[in-house]
């Protein structure tokens, strides 16, 4: 038995917008994760009663810690941000969807 499904037969064509819409969700889900894992890191330390943990053999506050992954990921975010508009800039309409 031979099946034709007319829409499958025709290429969807993908446009700027598609693809401003899932690589931005990418970004949004991705810094999501990374600020779930600063969290779960962060919290997962044992504190003194001066609010110290000791990481490696130094210690450091909880607010530094917080400050210095926050630093990390609006480096990240800003990497990102800076692919995704390389890849929009240069963008034609195409069949190849967005991953």
């Amino acid at each position: 038995m031979f099946t034709f499904s007319f829409g499958s037969a025709m290429a969807t064509t993908y446009t700027l917008d598609d693809y401003a819409t899932a690589l931005t969700a990418e970004k949004t889900a991705q810094l999501g994760y990374i600020n779930s894992v600063k969290t779960q890191y962060v919290n997962s330390l044992t504190y003194d009663d001066d609010g110290f943990a000791t990481v490696n053999g130094t210690k450091y506050m909880k607010a530094a810690l917080e400050a210095a992954a926050d630093e990390v990921i609006a480096d990240a975010d800003k990497a990102m941000k800076a692919a995704i508009d390389s890849i929009l800039n240069s963008f034609e309409d195409t069949t190849t969807a967005p991953d």
